[in-house]
């Protein structure tokens, strides 16, 4: 497989490392994602980024076709505010 055709998620603590690939839709907030490192303990105040997570995973979930208008879309979102993605 060619690399140039894939796209991957790189996650990092100070000891840690996790790399994995991308194989179709993707988010990513301040939050780690990975298998290798979602047991890591997050800080549960940090309540903005399990929402823009929540909210970005469930307009992902709606895309029927990736575009660049698409993803603006989904970056420019208010929903969830004050806690929204934009």
């Amino acid at each position: 497989m060619s690399i140039l055709n894939m796209a991957i998620n790189i996650e990092t603590t100070s000891n840690r490392h996790c790399i994995t690939e991308v194989k179709d839709r993707y988010l990513h907030a301040n939050h780690y994602v990975s298998t290798g490192l979602r047991n890591i303990k997050r800080d549960e105040s940090l309540l903005s980024t399990t929402s823009r997570y929540k909210v970005g995973s469930k307009l992902l979930k709606g895309v029927k076709e990736k575009t660049p208008q698409t993803a603006l879309d989904i970056l420019s979102s208010k929903e969830a505010s004050p806690y929204s993605i934009l």
